[in-house]
């Protein structure tokens, strides 16, 4: 296995940094549904405008929202951290826009009341023209490799896609190249909850560049099953291509990215080892030296 770190697209040191006492402000251009009318989630795409923010990022990186409005002792809202669902350029490829995808967290509690998210509701009811306090750039978890030609395995549920759409982005619209290919895995409850790949909004699946090799999987629980017979999750898909994921570990030119729900890193950890076994090799310990190289990069919530 190599031991060399990846080398990664890192936050450039003369960015400005915007902290909850000195945010800036990004107006807003346009909020649209993701999912259909009849989906029981409701999932936002919101794009907000940078002009005269002074406001940079580098792909896979995060920002701060500050809901307007005090809490139940008089407060002021803390920020709450979204990945950055558009490229470092932007959706207009000109640094002037920055995306989110959000999902409206609205809860029932066990003592049966509803209880909704503040900065989730804040953001999906958002209009046009609307201003919003927000920070940043956050975060170093997700850096893309400097060097094209490293395979990338991404790896989201629900809209843990954000920052995958940045860099699928990335790759299809800014750079129009990535050579080390790219394998997708994307885990949801039905077909018409895959974000950015449905009838509302087919982006992604959009893409055509005959020259970037991207293989995209999917993983709905409630309309697919397993080789068992059970619902089919995300590690269930990555299980039926261990062969080539193992491949591409055993190579070492891999950055591998998850971004979704804390369960998704386990279930993956269950497959990995099990296979590694019949390798006779240790994944969790092939793991811990994968981390050291920033090559396994996890963002989970």
């Amino acid at each position: 296995m190599p031991d060399n770190i990846l080398n990664r697209i890192d936050p450039n040191k003369s960015y400005p940094s915007f902290k909850a006492k000195e945010p800036f402000t990004a107006k807003v251009i346009s909020n649209t549904r993701l999912v259909a009318k009849d989906c029981e989630d409701d999932i936002r795409h919101v794009v907000f405008s940078l002009e005269n923010s002074g406001f940079r990022h580098v792909n896979g990186q995060s920002i701060g929202i500050i809901a307007t409005g005090e809490d139940d002792k008089g407060r002021a809202y803390k920020q709450r951290i979204y990945s950055v669902a558009s490229s470092a350029l932007g959706d207009d490829g000109e640094r002037k826009t920055l995306s989110l995808c959000v999902k409206r967290a609205d809860t029932i509690g066990e003592d049966g009341v509803l209880y909704k998210g503040v900065c989730s509701n804040y953001i999906c009811d958002l209009k046009e023209g609307d201003e919003v306090l927000c920070t940043g750039a956050l975060g170093r978890a997700l850096m893309l490799p400097v060097d094209e030609e490293t395979k990338l395995i991404l790896l989201a549920t629900g809209t843990g896609i954000a920052p995958m759409r940045a860099f699928i982005n990335h790759i299809y619209n800014d750079a129009k190249s990535w050579k080390g290919g790219v394998d997708f895995y994307f885990g949801g409850k039905r077909a018409d909850e895959a974000l950015y790949m449905n009838e509302v909004n087919s982006e992604i699946s959009n893409h055509n560049n005959p020259n970037i090799k991207m293989n995209t999987y999917f993983a709905f629980s409630r309309e697919m099953t397993n080789a068992s017979g059970q619902k089919m999750y995300i590690q269930n898909k990555v299980g039926e291509n261990i062969e080539q994921l193992w491949e591409d570990l055993k190579k070492g030119n891999f950055s591998l990215y998850i971004c979704g729900l804390k369960g998704i890193e386990e279930g993956l950890d269950e497959v990995i080892s099990a296979y590694a076994s019949t390798q006779g090799a240790d994944w969790m310990e092939m793991k811990k030296e994968f981390k050291k190289q920033k090559r396994w990069n996890v963002e989970v919530y």
